[in-house]
Protein backbone atom coordinates (compact mmCIF):
# COMPACT_ATOMS: atom_id res chain seq x y z
CA UNK A 1 0.00 0.00 0.00
CA UNK A 2 1.20 3.29 -0.66
CA UNK A 3 2.39 5.68 2.02
CA UNK A 4 1.18 8.80 1.37
CA UNK A 5 2.61 10.48 4.17
CA UNK A 6 6.07 10.09 2.67
CA UNK A 7 8.06 12.17 1.55
CA UNK A 8 9.62 10.47 -1.30
CA UNK A 9 6.06 9.92 -3.09
CA UNK A 10 4.70 14.03 -1.79
CA UNK A 11 7.32 15.07 -4.23
CA UNK A 12 6.58 12.68 -7.04
CA UNK A 13 3.20 13.69 -6.35
CA UNK A 14 3.85 17.23 -6.83
CA UNK A 15 5.80 16.76 -9.89
CA UNK A 16 2.85 15.03 -11.80
CA UNK A 17 0.93 17.58 -10.10
CA UNK A 18 3.36 20.43 -11.61
CA UNK A 19 3.05 18.74 -15.22
CA UNK A 20 -1.07 18.38 -15.27
CA UNK A 21 -0.79 22.13 -14.60
CA UNK A 22 1.36 23.22 -16.99
CA UNK A 23 -0.23 20.46 -19.90
CA UNK A 24 -3.79 21.68 -18.29
CA UNK A 25 -2.41 25.68 -19.34
CA UNK A 26 -1.21 25.05 -22.50
CA UNK A 27 -4.62 23.41 -23.54
CA UNK A 28 -6.31 26.65 -21.77
CA UNK A 29 -3.78 29.18 -23.42
CA UNK A 30 -4.60 27.48 -26.96
CA UNK A 31 -8.45 27.92 -26.79
CA UNK A 32 -7.96 31.45 -25.82
CA UNK A 33 -6.11 31.75 -28.99
CA UNK A 34 -8.74 30.01 -30.85
CA UNK A 35 -11.70 32.03 -29.37
CA UNK A 36 -9.80 35.20 -29.04
CA UNK A 37 -11.78 36.28 -32.56
CA UNK A 38 -15.29 36.80 -30.17
CA UNK A 39 -13.23 38.91 -27.90
CA UNK A 40 -11.83 40.86 -30.74
CA UNK A 41 -15.41 41.23 -32.31
CA UNK A 42 -17.11 42.64 -29.17
CA UNK A 43 -14.09 45.40 -28.46
CA UNK A 44 -14.22 46.32 -31.87
CA UNK A 45 -17.82 46.88 -31.97
CA UNK A 46 -18.71 44.85 -34.42
CA UNK A 47 -20.29 42.24 -32.12
CA UNK A 48 -23.12 44.05 -29.58
CA UNK A 49 -21.62 43.54 -25.99
CA UNK A 50 -23.92 42.31 -23.73
CA UNK A 51 -23.55 42.44 -19.76
CA UNK A 52 -23.31 38.67 -19.33
CA UNK A 53 -20.24 38.72 -21.46
CA UNK A 54 -18.61 40.56 -18.18
CA UNK A 55 -19.05 37.26 -16.19
CA UNK A 56 -17.93 35.17 -19.20
CA UNK A 57 -14.62 37.27 -19.83
CA UNK A 58 -13.82 37.06 -16.01
CA UNK A 59 -14.40 33.08 -15.87
CA UNK A 60 -12.20 33.09 -19.38
CA UNK A 61 -9.21 35.00 -17.97
CA UNK A 62 -9.24 33.58 -14.20
CA UNK A 63 -8.85 30.34 -15.77
CA UNK A 64 -5.85 31.47 -17.64
CA UNK A 65 -4.48 33.28 -14.58
CA UNK A 66 -4.66 30.60 -11.63
CA UNK A 67 -2.40 27.81 -13.24
CA UNK A 68 -0.27 30.73 -13.96
CA UNK A 69 0.42 31.50 -10.31
CA UNK A 70 0.18 28.13 -9.57
CA UNK A 71 3.29 26.66 -12.43
CA UNK A 72 5.00 29.68 -10.88
CA UNK A 73 4.76 28.97 -7.26
CA UNK A 74 5.67 25.24 -8.11
CA UNK A 75 8.73 26.12 -9.81
CA UNK A 76 10.25 29.33 -8.12
CA UNK A 77 13.81 28.74 -6.33
CA UNK A 78 14.32 32.38 -4.95
CA UNK A 79 12.23 33.55 -2.19
CA UNK A 80 9.48 35.93 -2.58
CA UNK A 81 6.09 36.94 -0.93
CA UNK A 82 4.48 33.34 -0.83
CA UNK A 83 1.22 34.76 0.93
CA UNK A 84 0.16 37.48 -1.88
CA UNK A 85 0.91 34.43 -4.07
CA UNK A 86 -0.92 31.89 -3.09
CA UNK A 87 -3.69 34.66 -2.38
CA UNK A 88 -3.29 34.89 -6.36
CA UNK A 89 -3.96 31.43 -6.91
CA UNK A 90 -7.16 31.14 -5.16
CA UNK A 91 -8.36 34.47 -5.70
CA UNK A 92 -8.74 33.49 -9.51
CA UNK A 93 -9.14 29.67 -9.53
CA UNK A 94 -11.98 30.79 -6.96
CA UNK A 95 -13.23 33.78 -9.27
CA UNK A 96 -13.21 30.95 -12.09
CA UNK A 97 -15.48 28.49 -10.18
CA UNK A 98 -17.70 31.17 -9.09
CA UNK A 99 -18.28 32.80 -12.47
CA UNK A 100 -18.27 29.44 -13.79
CA UNK A 101 -21.32 28.45 -11.84
CA UNK A 102 -22.64 31.88 -12.48
CA UNK A 103 -23.01 31.39 -15.71
CA UNK A 104 -24.79 28.35 -15.79
CA UNK A 105 -27.27 29.91 -13.23
CA UNK A 106 -27.53 32.83 -15.85
CA UNK A 107 -28.19 30.24 -19.04
CA UNK A 108 -30.73 28.70 -16.58
CA UNK A 109 -32.91 32.09 -15.39
CA UNK A 110 -32.70 32.96 -19.26
CA UNK A 111 -34.50 29.59 -20.14
CA UNK A 112 -37.14 30.23 -17.60
CA UNK A 113 -37.98 33.19 -19.05
CA UNK A 114 -36.75 34.99 -15.65
CA UNK A 115 -39.32 33.15 -13.96
CA UNK A 116 -39.27 35.28 -10.39
CA UNK A 117 -39.86 31.62 -8.60
CA UNK A 118 -36.57 30.39 -10.26
CA UNK A 119 -34.59 33.78 -10.43
CA UNK A 120 -34.80 34.72 -7.06
CA UNK A 121 -34.08 31.40 -5.30
CA UNK A 122 -30.96 30.86 -7.51
CA UNK A 123 -29.37 34.46 -6.88
CA UNK A 124 -29.72 33.61 -3.11
CA UNK A 125 -27.94 30.02 -3.74
CA UNK A 126 -25.23 31.77 -5.76
CA UNK A 127 -24.51 34.48 -2.93
CA UNK A 128 -24.06 32.37 -0.92
CA UNK A 129 -21.53 30.34 -3.38
CA UNK A 130 -19.72 33.68 -3.93
CA UNK A 131 -19.35 34.27 0.18
CA UNK A 132 -17.98 30.48 0.15
CA UNK A 133 -15.26 31.39 -2.27
CA UNK A 134 -14.15 35.19 -0.69
CA UNK A 135 -13.76 33.46 2.19
CA UNK A 136 -11.95 30.90 1.51
CA UNK A 137 -9.13 33.29 -0.47
CA UNK A 138 -9.16 35.15 3.23
CA UNK A 139 -7.68 31.92 4.92
CA UNK A 140 -4.79 31.10 2.72
CA UNK A 141 -1.43 31.18 4.60
CA UNK A 142 1.56 30.52 2.65
CA UNK A 143 5.06 31.03 4.07
CA UNK A 144 8.89 31.11 2.57
CA UNK A 145 10.78 27.99 3.61
CA UNK A 146 14.39 27.85 3.56
CA UNK A 147 14.98 24.38 3.53
CA UNK A 148 13.23 22.94 0.52
CA UNK A 149 13.81 26.59 -1.00
CA UNK A 150 9.85 26.84 -2.15
CA UNK A 151 6.77 27.86 -0.67
CA UNK A 152 5.51 26.06 2.42
CA UNK A 153 1.40 26.09 2.68
CA UNK A 154 -0.11 27.15 6.26
CA UNK A 155 -2.23 23.52 6.90
CA UNK A 156 -6.25 25.12 7.21
CA UNK A 157 -9.00 23.64 8.56
CA UNK A 158 -10.12 20.59 5.75
CA UNK A 159 -13.90 21.97 6.66
CA UNK A 160 -13.47 24.60 4.66
CA UNK A 161 -12.26 22.99 1.08
CA UNK A 162 -15.53 20.58 1.99
CA UNK A 163 -18.29 23.19 2.43
CA UNK A 164 -16.65 24.97 -0.52
CA UNK A 165 -16.57 22.06 -3.03
CA UNK A 166 -19.87 20.29 -1.71
CA UNK A 167 -21.49 23.60 -2.00
CA UNK A 168 -20.71 23.95 -5.32
CA UNK A 169 -21.50 20.33 -6.70
CA UNK A 170 -25.44 21.14 -4.84
CA UNK A 171 -25.97 24.27 -6.76
CA UNK A 172 -24.42 23.30 -10.05
CA UNK A 173 -26.83 20.30 -9.55
CA UNK A 174 -29.76 22.37 -9.23
CA UNK A 175 -28.81 24.49 -12.42
CA UNK A 176 -28.62 21.38 -14.20
CA UNK A 177 -32.09 20.21 -13.19
CA UNK A 178 -33.71 23.50 -13.20
CA UNK A 179 -32.07 23.90 -16.93
CA UNK A 180 -33.23 20.20 -17.60
CA UNK A 181 -36.56 20.84 -16.75
CA UNK A 182 -37.01 24.28 -18.05
CA UNK A 183 -35.59 22.90 -21.70
CA UNK A 184 -38.32 20.11 -21.55
CA UNK A 185 -40.85 22.35 -21.36
CA UNK A 186 -39.90 24.34 -23.92
CA UNK A 187 -38.51 21.54 -26.19
CA UNK A 188 -41.32 21.90 -28.68
CA UNK A 189 -40.73 25.90 -29.64
CA UNK A 190 -36.55 25.79 -28.96
CA UNK A 191 -36.66 22.54 -31.02
CA UNK A 192 -34.82 19.37 -30.48
CA UNK A 193 -31.62 19.69 -31.64
CA UNK A 194 -30.92 23.20 -29.01
CA UNK A 195 -32.64 21.09 -26.14
CA UNK A 196 -30.15 18.21 -26.75
CA UNK A 197 -27.09 20.58 -27.09
CA UNK A 198 -27.98 22.59 -23.78
CA UNK A 199 -28.56 19.57 -22.09
CA UNK A 200 -25.45 17.58 -22.78
CA UNK A 201 -23.09 21.50 -22.50
CA UNK A 202 -24.54 21.34 -18.51
CA UNK A 203 -24.38 17.63 -17.92
CA UNK A 204 -20.87 17.69 -19.28
CA UNK A 205 -19.54 20.65 -17.14
CA UNK A 206 -21.51 19.28 -13.83
CA UNK A 207 -19.78 15.65 -14.64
Amino acid sequence: MTNWSDPSTIEAQAVKFNEVVIAFLGLLSWEIVLTFWFDLEVITRRRAFKWPMIVYWTCKYSLLFGPIGVVIAQNVTTKLNCEALYVFCQLFGNVAIGTASTLLMLRTIAVWSRNRMIMYPFILLSLGQWAILLHSVVTVSAVWDDATMACSIKPSPTINLQVLYLYTMIFDFFVLIATSIGLYRNKQTSGNQLWIMLFQDGLVYFL
